[in-house]
């Protein structure tokens, strides 16, 4: 399960205020429960899903559930093919009433075709400010691969421990322990320039013969509710810790070979010649602490006001060069307040700082600075018929410095933008039309500007951010059958629309169009004996449109993640 929250900077301090993705593991429960689902779709999709959970003692002091997955699917794309193993067991311990353990693990194995989606741009020449006269991308079917079948083993394996104590109805305390290692083999023929043809494609050949990332973290929160002066107060105090040790030895080469973009023949990757190729590998640790404290206090006449602190330290090592790349260390605030003057209204403002590091390296492995962010939103939230219809309407303002965006002198590393800011609205909107009939609308206005640059030659200022439409919205409708002879049928339709995308880093003027994806599904749940069986089906991208979910693109061509197209997803699910 999947949820969002913002603003998350003073409990998360390595999350950027503008909201956090949050994933909810699937806890043991105190009954049995087993599910087994089989889907099968488009593109020799099959997915083989069991879900098991329970008691394992007879006083239900000692629970468990395991999770098993196997999936096996090709892909709209050539030579690309996608297999993946999960599996996650998890262990609780109901100690006494007040005392929880639970120990969490999980393997995931995945191998799958490494692909850029690349696809040439063409010009035709440059004006005196260096802008592109008439950029088009190249014509050919969105499922032509011109790279070759590219293995890209990645094996991961987590292991987590939770334990909460609660001291009595008032306070309570919980620690989390965490290893994460994830492991990884790519070897890749990258497409890079196009020919005075216009028609061969020149690639090179890149391997990461061995990539690791091993993370380490630790979390305790103190958790208090208490009176003063008739102010009613939660408390949170708490700290973390997180250490991340990134491991890669790679090559690159020069041309390897090239490709026919209009009649491709793939020949595979070829060996990289020892003699020409260049080390591309870099060994960093990470680490970091923090400290922070917050008071949320309810006050009369149905107002809320939170505010707290969160420090923290950051120092990053480069192993290769035996050097400290960079010790820093911010006290970063959170305020807000929340007013509900009457039961179907909410009025809500804060304002929140991140400090943190920052993903990638510049030449050279150096490190890049520090990440900040400012962000204050302001909105309310409505609720009626009995919180049937439901709505939010909010407007943000959120301002980061020391950006990562890929250097375009060497794609192998980033440098930092100055500073850009992204503001909007948002609203959601969602209720119950009629018994059965429900409907969810959300729409997104996000304006993006770069408001510093360290270097002109990246993102002039005044410039959008690429990849962010101006517009989003979607809309999602589902209707279950009232009538007695229908129960347990279900169908639904949404619909997904954003605007145009710069697709540029730099200066050029190149956009990805906008696009409209329509989605349906129908589901039937029927009671078999004790058993629920569900026959779903749903469709994706209804039309068939053409279109780039996200990417770029450069003078040497383009990389874009392309939207699948037409495909079907059925499933049978039967649980007990």
């Amino acid at each position: 399960d999947l949820t969002i929250s913002r603003p998350a900077a003073m409990l998360y301090g390595r999350v950027e205020p503008g909201g956090m993705v949050n994933v909810v593991t699937k806890k043991p429960l105190d009954t049995a429960y087993y599910a087994l689902q089989q889907q099968f779709g488009s593109y020799d999709l099959y997915r083989t899903s069991i879900d098991a959970t329970g008691p394992l003692t007879e006083n239900r002091d000692l629970l468990y559930r395991m999770n098993v997955s196997y999936e096996n699917s090709g892909s709209f794309r050539e030579l690309v093919d996608y297999e993946k193993v999960f599996v996650a067991p998890v262990l609780q311990w109901n100690i006494s009433s007040q005392t929880t353990a639970l120990l969490e693990m999980e393997y995931r194995h995945e191998n799958n075709d490494y692909d850029l989606h690349s696809r040439p741009l063409l010009i035709d020449g440059t004006r005196a400010d260096g802008s592109w006269i008439n950029p088009r991308l190249v014509d050919i079917p969105r499922e032509r691969n011109l790279m070759e079948a590219n293995p890209n083993p990645v094996e991961n394996k987590f292991v987590g421990f939770n334990l909460k104590h609660q001291f009595n109805d008032r306070w309570e305390i919980s620690e989390q322990l965490g290893i994460n290692l994830l492991d990884r083999t790519r070897t890749a023929l990258l497409p890079t320039t196009l020919q005075a043809d216009q028609r061969t494609l020149n690639r090179r050949l890149a391997t990461s013969d061995f990539y690791s990332n091993e993370s380490y973290f630790t979390t305790t929160n103190l958790t208090g509710h208490f009176d003063t002066w008739g102010l009613q107060h939660t408390l949170l105090i708490g700290g973390d810790y997180y250490l991340q040790d990134e491991n890669t030895v790679g090559y690159s080469s020069t041309v390897a070979s090239t490709i026919d973009i209009y009649n491709p023949v793939h020949t595979g990757n070829p060996p990289i010649n020892p003699t020409t190729r260049a080390a591309n590998s870099f060994h960093t640790i990470t680490d970091l602490y923090g400290i922070y404290l917050q008071d949320q206090i309810k006050l009369p006449y149905n107002v809320h006001v939170m505010g707290g602190f969160r420090y923290q330290n950051v120092e990053q090592f480069n192993v290769l060069s035996q050097l400290v790349g960079q010790r820093a260390d911010a006290v970063t605030p959170q305020v807000g307040v929340l007013w509900q003057p009457e039961k179907w209204l909410s009025i809500y403002g804060n304002y929140v700082e991140n400090f943190g590091t920052t993903n990638g390296l510049g030449q050279g492995n150096t490190f890049l600075p520090p990440q900040t962010a400012q962000q204050w939103e302001v909105g309310f939230k409505t609720a009626f018929f009995d919180d049937r219809l439901t709505s939010t309407i909010a407007y943000y303002d959120l301002t980061k410095q020391n950006i990562p965006t890929t250097d375009l002198t060497n794609l192998n590393f980033s440098v930092a933008t100055g500073e850009a800011r992204s503001r909007g609205v948002e609203v959601d909107i969602k209720g119950e039309i009629l018994p059965g009939w429900n409907a969810i609308a959300t729409y997104a206005y996000t304006n993006t500007e770069v408001l510093k640059e360290n270097n002109p030659n990246n993102i002039p200022v005044g410039s959008r951010l690429r990849g962010i439409p101006d517009h989003t919205a979607t809309f999602w409708t589902t209707y279950d059958f009232q009538q007695e002879d229908l129960r347990g049928l279900k169908v639904g339709a949404g619909l997904e629309l954003a605007s145009d995308r710069k697709a540029t880093f730099d200066f050029h003027d190149f956009n990805f169009d906008g696009y409209g994806v329509v989605d349906l599904l129908a589901s039937y749940t029927r009671k078999v004996a004790k058993t629920n069986v569900t026959l779903q089906l749903n469709v994706t991208n209804l039309l068939d449109k053409e279109y780039v979910h996200d990417g770029f693109a450069l003078v040497s061509g383009m990389r874009a993640t392309w939207g699948t197209p037409r495909s079907f997803l059925g499933s049978v699910k039967v649980e007990f």
